[in-house]
């Protein structure tokens, strides 16, 4: 039987986006496995945002809150 892909690491950025007139926080999580294939998921912010400055904030904050140690890369 053969197995899974094994993940390598993920790659967490912050990054907003305009919808309707209002910004939005959202993570990009781009995962890597052995097999050299990558996918991306994306995590939304609860609330939009009239700045894009605060968007950009409170995505930052998500991205904090993400990092758990199977998910940081070294460089």
């Amino acid at each position: 039987m053969a197995g899974f892909p094994k993940v390598t690491h993920r790659v967490i950025t912050a990054e907003t986006f305009k919808k309707e007139g209002v910004y939005w926080p959202r993570l990009a999580v781009v995962t890597h496995v052995d097999t050299g294939a990558d996918f991306t998921e994306y995590a939304y912010g609860e609330k939009p945002y009239e700045s894009e400055n605060e968007a950009w904030l409170a995505a930052k904050y998500m991205e904090h809150r993400w990092q758990v140690p199977e998910l940081i890369r070294s460089a």
